[in-house]
């Protein structure tokens, strides 16, 4: 708002009013939204000046009334900014009126201004509103009151030491006697304004002396003299297209031509007059309007600058008492500071290593319990399930050890990094070196990736140097460090990226390169990655790990005598290069056995299908369950969907628009997902209007406190931990829902009662409900109460409406709506007793008479008169 205000400003100052105007009108719009009433009054009264400077003088007058008006409201009467506002207001009244010749009218706002600006003690306001009134008693033709307002005038600009006003009450000084045929006093006072007025950037104000100067030495006929000041200000008009000025002169200039025998010279001059002249008038009196603009607006740019040098000469010497005041106090702290300083600094750095240390701890152990509760809670479950005999079908049966196996290998997988890190780290493993060709036993690496790669639609490519490169390396070793990084590739690849893979051998070194088009690395976390445990923030929350991975690649590489830097640009990708000895040591390394190589594809254990969707019935409540890991959504859909129809979704943003879609009556979320995490998701959900009522439970392996009270912050209604209890689980669920339906039961007995206040609604369905029905009013006004057009208005589906509906009060849209009518109905037979019924009718949006009565009676079990003779 206060850049649009400046902009306008700017504008304003650049004579381009419409952009002004434009800009202002925007900045009022931000201003009433913020209902901020002194910027409201300054921005119309901006708006009034502006659109009196495009000639449209009603417009203008308008904005200042509606200026004046606020003032009237505003609860600050008294103090100077609301005095100014009101000053400013009839100041702008004024000046509309005088241009529309209403004397009364604008003598009537000036004096009121005039009487504000003494209360304010302003120097320059008093200066300008004297101007202004002896300006009006001028045309009136009361000339010796005139001078004496303009005498005000001058003294006042004066006082305010302003050379522009004090030049302009000597025009008018002039023109009194030029009107009293004082040729030679209203010479002396033009003068005196031309010459202050010499060497001002203002030239359109000295442009009404050097005119007044021209006109009365010509009527003198002072030839010489007057042409020289015709001149100079013909050449300054044509400058700084000065339509008004340039008429005058042209008008001038022909008498001058007349009076020397020039008469076709002095027929051309008047023609170009009588141009300049139409000119004006199309351009709407912009020369007019520019000459109030610069006097108004540069007299009150000046009264501010008076306003602002008093204030900041008061603040000055009060900034003085307080700067030898605290000088004193300020030497003797800075010994102490500096004393305490280095300690401060140490201690900080201290704490901060300590604090990096205790976060990097944390994010490892919530990490890696989750790595174990997630895969516990799939074998526990459906051991049970197997151990309980609830599992008969045989071809389920295999499924589910499948999907036991699977998650076993991930805590295996798990299991075997941390005793690898471990046993590198500390160096007591023995590394079996073997000699052989490393594009060979990469090739055979990366050929059980491709199938992960074309699942998730990524080209996987190899490109090496040669066919045969031998260097000496341990092949368990190769094959944890290619692992990890074509892991990490495809994992932060999106669909249709590309991981290329590459080998070259340089003087006496093999380096390898892998290289994606993923998400990149900032350069924050790029020193950090190879850290132990380490977790970018960039990712944590969609990309679940244990900070693991590339640690141990870094410590293998070194094992090796090798090297591993990163490349990375964001939104570009990421390039790994590691670096190895072609030659380890003089020993002679054994050939690697092919058979011992373990190819065990990452699809065949972290990639899973998500189950079926299942569909009982309409009746039955709909349950949507979001989860990244699709054998914990198999797990809990199994244990729900003989009761529920059930919908699955892998990650925050896809249940978000499933939610949306389907309306269901209640959610099941993990919080560490992809793209969006449990947290943003129960945010969003809660801030949608569409699906804000719906219950959520949390279930994750993050078992904090501080997880479980972010996550009821966030609007779960339930958290649970893996593994969970399946009874518990489902006793929640059917205690959320049993709440939900007690509820809906009770709001829609209290709706036929007409009581419906009575019942506690949450906040997000009692907003809901306020709304709908406010719509529900407005559509009856419009005559179109139909289910499409007010699902349309709240921006929903029809189907998402009458959903939302049902979970609130047990009714369809339409039953809802009839419901509304009839309670607006009662209303009305209260309290009008001798409206008619068929005006109640029409007022409540039943077109027919009948068809109401017998929707009334069937609702309230009594007719319309029986209601109004009853009660």
């Amino acid at each position: 708002m206060l850049a649009r205000k400046e902009l306008g400003k700017q504008y304003r100052e650049s004579a381009q009013f419409e952009e002004a105007i434009n800009q202002h009108d925007k900045a009022l719009e931000l201003a009433l939204i913020q209902k901020d009433t002194l910027e409201i009054i300054q921005i119309l009264n901006q708006l009034g000046t502006n659109f009196r400077r495009i000639g449209a003088i009603d417009r203008g007058a308008k904005y200042h009334y509606q200026a004046l008006e606020y003032c009237e409201k505003y609860s600050d009467k008294t103090s100077k900014a609301a005095e100014k506002n009101r000053v400013v207001s009839f100041n702008g009244i004024g000046n509309a009126n005088l241009t529309l010749k209403n004397a009364d009218a604008a003598e009537k706002a000036f004096r009121q201004a005039l009487s504000g600006e003494k209360k304010l003690d302003s120097n320059l306001g008093q200066a300008i509103n004297y101007a202004n009134i002896g300006s009006i008693l001028e045309t009136r033709g009361d000339l010796d009151s005139a001078y004496i307002y303009y005498q005000h005038s001058l003294d006042y600009n004066k006082k305010a030491k302003s050379d522009l006003g004090i030049a302009i009450c000597f025009c008018h000084f002039g023109e009194l006697e030029e009107k009293k045929g004082n040729w030679d006093k209203a010479v002396e006072n033009y003068k005196i304004s031309y010459k202050i007025m010499e060497n001002s950037s203002d030239r359109w104000h000295w442009l009404e002396a050097c005119c007044a100067l021209a006109r009365v030495n010509l009527t003198r006929n002072n030839l010489i003299e007057g042409k020289q000041y015709l001149n100079d200000g013909l050449e300054t008009a044509k400058k700084i297209n000065s339509y008004g000025h340039l008429a005058s002169l042209y008008r001038i200039k022909s008498k001058y031509e007349e009076k020397n025998g020039n008469i076709q010279a002095a027929l051309a001059d008047f023609q170009q007059s009588m141009a300049y002249e139409n000119n004006e008038i199309n351009n709407k009196n912009q020369s007019s309007i520019a000459n109030m603009r610069v006097n108004y607006e540069k007299q009150l740019r000046l009264m501010e600058v008076s306003h602002i040098q008093q204030a900041y000469e008061n603040e000055q010497r009060l900034r003085k008492v307080f700067l030898y005041a605290g000088i004193f106090i300020i030497m003797a702290a800075i010994l102490t500071i500096s004393m305490l300083y280095h300690t401060l600094k140490m201690k900080s750095r201290s704490q901060k290593l300590m604090r990096q240390m205790e976060h990097s701890r944390q994010d490892f152990y919530t990490n890696v319990t989750h790595e174990f509760r997630t895969p516990l809670t799939v074998i526990l479950g459906l051991g049970k399930q197997i151990e309980n005999s609830s599992i008969k079908d045989e071809e389920t049966l295999k499924h589910t050890g499948k999907m036991i196996v699977r998650q076993g290998n991930n805590l295996l997988q798990l299991i075997n990094q941390l005793l690898n890190i471990s046993k590198v780290k500390s160096a007591i493993s023995n590394p079996d070196w073997r000699t052989d060709n490393i594009v060979a036993y990469t090739q055979m690496i990366i050929e059980s990736y491709y199938e992960l790669a074309r699942e998730k639609h990524i080209d996987l490519i190899f490109i090496p140097q040669k066919t045969d490169i031998k260097i000496d390396f341990v092949p368990d070793y190769t094959h944890t460090i290619l692992r990890n990084l074509l892991s990490n590739a495809i994992k932060f690849t999106p669909e249709y990226g590309k991981i290329i893979i590459s080998l070259e051998e340089q003087h006496k070194n093999f380096i390898l390169k892998v290289t994606d088009t993923g998400k990149g690395i900032t350069k924050e976390d790029i020193p950090h990655i190879f850290e132990i445990f380490y977790q970018s923030k960039e990712y944590n929350s969609s990309h679940i790990g244990t900070g693991i991975g590339l640690s141990l690649v870094d410590h293998i590489v070194k094992a090796m005598n090798g090297t591993i830097n990163v490349e990375s640009t964001i939104g570009k990708g990421s390039t790994f290069i590691v670096t190895l000895p072609i030659k380890q040591g003089k020993g002679n390394w054994k050939s690697y056995d092919e058979n011992k190589l373990p190819l065990s594809s990452l699809s065949e254990s972290d990639e899973q299908t998500m189950p079926k969707e299942t569909e009982l019935g309409t009746d039955l409540p709909y349950i949507l369950i979001i989860e990244d890991n699709a054998d914990i959504s198999y797990y809990i859909g199994s244990l729900l969907k003989d009761k529920y129809n059930i919908s699955y979704a892998r990650n925050g943003e896809e249940g978000i628009e499933k939610a949306n879609e389907l309306i269901p009556d209640l959610i099941i979320t993990d919080l560490m997902m992809p793209v969006k995490n449990g947290y943003q998701l129960c945010g969003e959900i809660r801030a949608n209007e569409a699906i804000n009522h719906i219950p959520i439970i949390i279930i994750t392996a993050r078992s904090t406190e501080k997880d479980r009270i972010k996550g009821i912050e966030a609007g779960a209604d339930a958290f649970l931990y893996k593994p969970f209890n399946p009874e518990e689980l489902t006793t929640l669920i059917t205690k959320l829902l049993e709440q939900r339906s007690i509820l809906r039961d009770k709001y829609s007995e209290a709706m036929q009662n007409g009581e419906e206040k009575s019942v506690q609604l949450s906040k997000y369905d009692k907003a809901f409900i306020n709304k709908f029905i406010d719509m529900v009013y407005a559509q009856i006004k419009q005559g179109d109460t139909s289910s499409d057009t007010l699902a349309s208005k709240l921006c929903m589906s029809r189907s998402q409406l009458n959903r939302k509906l049902l979970a609130i009060s047990g009714q369809n849209t339409s039953a809802y709506i009839l419901q509304i009518k009839i309670g607006k109905a009662k209303q009305l037979l209260l309290s009008n007793p001798n409206l008619p019924i068929n005006e109640i009718a029409s007022r409540c949006g039943f077109e027919d008479v009948s068809y109401f009565s017998r929707i009334f009676k069937q609702i309230c079990q009594v007719t319309p008169t029986q209601f109004r003779r009853k009660v």
